[in-house]
């Protein structure tokens, strides 16, 4: 979909976004499905809008499911018509997400939308998507009225949290950019009903340490009593009494 990030020249001016959370400064972190999310007040036409957000490295809001779609209605703030990524100006009729998926059985029309607009007995294109003020979606004009607009790009990952995962996350290397928890726990934690809990290895001989020893999630520490010091060689006092792992 290069073309829509080249039918205009980009003219959005980022602020410098400074560390606050997993997405920086002014993004929401939707985990679920490993997005973050912004939105922008300033008020562009639906192209001018996609250009912004590719340059602040993303594109406009896909909404592929119900779950996606509350998220952002309960961040948005001020209610009022903000461009998301669903337009059909490739082919009339075929509503396609920013990223090249098509409509799918999930979509949140305003009454009587998609429609076809006539001004002056001239029919007017409407293939580009926004919210409207109850947060369903709009068909309306690319070019015509500015209006605010809420960008997305790839969230942390795996790297945040694992992923939201208690097994092992793997990063999908589909458009939606979603992570998936695999079925086997990680080591250090059992499977019981579904989930995974974490293992308190210093139930059993102690974890194997001969002084304290301290249950962490995944793992477990040998830890000195008060008054001696770990060494590689385990606890000490003095420096000639070793005692520990």
């Amino acid at each position: 979909m290069n073309l829509f990030l080249t039918l205009l020249p980009l003219v959005f001016s980022a602020a410098v976004v400074t560390a606050d959370g997993p997405c920086g400064y002014g993004w929401h972190y939707y985990q679920l499905g490993n997005k973050c999310i912004k939105i922008i007040e300033s008020t562009k036409n639906w192209l001018d809008a996609n250009a912004a957000c590719h340059q602040n490295g993303g594109r406009l809001l896909t909404i592929p499911n119900e779950i996606t779609q509350k998220f952002v209605n309960n961040i948005i703030m001020v209610r009022d018509h903000y461009w998301i990524g669903l337009t059909d100006i490739m082919k009339e009729g075929s509503f396609t997400w920013i990223d090249g998926t098509h409509l799918n059985t999930f979509n949140h029309w305003a009454e009587g939308e998609p429609n076809i607009f006539i001004n002056n007995r001239q029919m007017v294109d409407e293939d580009c998507v926004h919210l409207d003020h109850n947060y369903n979606w709009n068909d309306n004009s690319c070019c015509g009225k500015d209006k605010k607009f809420i960008c997305e790009k790839r969230g942390p990952g795996c790297e945040y949290q694992n992923g939201g995962c208690q097994t092992k996350c793997t990063e999908s290397a589909n458009k939606d950019w979603a992570v998936s928890c695999s079925q086997t726990c990680q080591k250090g934690y059992a499977e019981e009903n579904g989930k995974c809990y974490d293992i308190d290895e210093c139930t059993t001989n102690n974890g194997g340490c001969k002084q304290l020893c301290v249950n962490t999630r995944g793992s477990w520490d040998c830890r000195c009593n008060p008054g001696y010091k770990m060494t590689e060689n385990g606890c000490k006092l003095g420096e000639d009494n070793p005692i520990g792992k």
